[in-house]
This record gives C-alpha cells, sequence and structure tokens, in this order.
C-alpha cells in the first residue's frame, strides 16, 4: 500500500485521473448525442483524498500544474485561466473546510458535493465573464449540472470506500484504539 503514498505516484494517479475525466466527459456527449453533459470529476474525488494525506503545498502545486494541463489540453491555449484558477481554488477550499468539520464518511460528501457544485457553477461563471460561452444558465442546470453531480455523487459513493482503504487506513485504526 505504500505505492499509493509514493509522490510520483500520487502526481501519475492525479494525471491519469485528469485524461479520464476528459475522456468520460466527452463520452457522455456521443452517449447521449449532445442532450446531456456530464462532467466527470474523478480527479476531484482522489484529490480529495490527497488533502487528507499529503502536505497542503505539494497538492496545492499539483492542483496548479493539473490546471494548467487541463486549460491547454481541453480549452486551447487562448483560454488559459479557468482551470488554472479554479483547481487550486478549489484545493485551498478544502484544506480550510478540513480545519473545520471533522473527517468522517458523511462529512467527506457533504464537502465533495459543496466542492463539485462551486467548481462547476464557477466554471460557467469564468466562461460567461470571458465571454467563451452563451449558454443559458437555466440550460447549464438542467442538461449539465444535474446530471454532472448525480454521475459524481454516484462514483464518490462508489470509490470512496477503496480509497479509504488505501489513504486512511492507518488514520482509522488510530481512531478505533
Amino acid at each position: 500500500m505504500s505505492i499509493f503514498k509514493n509522490k510520483l505516484f500520487v502526481i501519475l494517479f492525479a494525471f491519469l485521473m485528469l485524461l479520464v475525466d476528459g475522456h468520460l466527459s466527452l463520452l457522455s456527449r456521443i452517449l447521449f448525442q449532445n442532450q446531456f453533459i456530464v462532467s466527470s470529476h474523478f480527479l476531484f474525488i482522489v484529490l480529495l483524498f490527497y488533502t487528507l494525506v499529503f502536505n497542503p503545498y505539494f497538492i496545492f502545486g499539483l492542483a496548479c500544474v493539473l490546471g494548467i494541463i487541463y486549460d491547454f489540453y481541453y480549452l486551447g491555449v487562448y483560454n488559459l485561466g479557468i482551470a488554472t484558477m479554479l483547481y487550486p481554488l478549489t484545493i485551498v477550499i478544502m484544506f480550510k473546510l478540513w480545519k473545520h468539520i471533522p473527517n468522517g464518511p458523511v462529512q467527506r460528501f457533504l464537502v465533495f458535493f459543496i466542492l463539485i457544485f462551486f467548481l462547476d457553477f464557477a466554471s460557467i461563471g469564468m466562461a460567461y465573464l470571458y465571454q467563451l460561452t452563451a449558454y443559458p444558465l437555466n440550460d447549464f442546470i438542467t442538461y449539465n449540472l444535474v446530471p454532472s453531480l448525480i454521475f459524481n455523487i454516484l462514483a464518490f459513493l462508489f470509490f470512496q470506500k477503496l480509497l479509504e482503504r488505501i489513504y486512511l487506513w492507518k488514520a482509522m485504526l488510530k481512531h478505533f484504539k
């Protein structure tokens, strides 16, 4: 299990999750024929657990780099800024929340739900600000935000136990002693 706490593995796994997120989102567009757009956030499921285990500066730097990669890869050179700003901001919010909220499965679920809502809403807000979209807000909520939240909540519930065993197992043992 120590390989999962190796920083090189952490970086590569986070990068892999970034790629999986983009490809799952594209697959959802194809499957639903652009009627529903599901934005996958597996990366933030993993980053949520990373914030509980690793150094905050390391995770913040990782989020900055992944935000830049996301902007270049998915949005193009001229749209640099949305993920570059929102990924690290989301990580900072996660760390601030963990200072005030006890760490438990229900609390992790609620923090994840709030952060995914914030991330998706802030992304569309910045897209409006940069005039990258004219997508009506009610359509965004109906056809993008709600399906994305449902998918990501189910994914979080599915992967939570596995990630707890990998990253929080020792902390849970200390709690029960």
